[in-house]
């Protein structure tokens, strides 16, 4: 495949996703005309997308009151000490998902970053007690012996998410 086409390739598949990031229920047919491409095109390039790990999947934008639930951010700090390999494996990928299940907790973003902490994760809760069985839970599963800190922070109001604005933004007046 000749270079070029290959760019072109690439620069199709960031049009639709961003086109997708904007609204993921968007027809294909009239993601085809807002691009310029055919509806097999769309079809043919989102599903490479999916099966390539691109698109990880697709979801929906949930006033949290309205389920009875709260967004709470989890800054975690580790210890400069490493960790064996089996234990971040085994304990990260399946307990981590079974304490949440058990605490009901979803978790909703999970991100190893760099910077004063080490780990963000987002969550929704019905309340904070269920966060903090959550944390001690998640410190336990390591013996202590790999998380120094462990910061939760709540949610007062939501100004916007995933690029939406909350419909409800006159609401943010209370907080000033």
């Amino acid at each position: 495949m000749a270079k070029r086409s290959r760019i072109q390739i690439n620069e199709d598949e960031k049009k639709i996703l961003r086109e997708l990031e904007i609204n993921s229920k968007e027809k294909t047919e009239k993601l085809a005309n807002k691009l310029g491409f055919s509806r097999q095109k769309i079809m043919k390039i989102i599903k490479k997308l999916e099966n390539n790990k691109k698109i990880w999947g697709y979801t929906a934008i949930v006033d949290d009151d309205n389920i009875d639930r709260k967004r709470f951010f989890i800054l975690l700090k580790r210890l400069h000490k490493p960790a064996v390999k089996e234990n971040i494996d085994n304990k990260v990928k399946r307990n981590l998902n079974e304490s949440a299940r058990k605490n009901a907790i979803q978790i909703e973003d999970c991100y190893y970053v760099h910077g004063a902490f080490d780990w963000l994760m987002c969550i929704t809760a019905k309340d904070i007690g269920q966060v903090k069985r959550f944390c001690d839970s998640f410190n336990k599963m390591f013996n202590g012996t790999y998380i120094s800190d462990i910061q939760i922070l709540d949610t007062l109001f939501s100004i916007e998410r995933n690029g939406f604005d909350n419909p409800n933004g006159e609401e943010l007046k209370e907080f000033f």
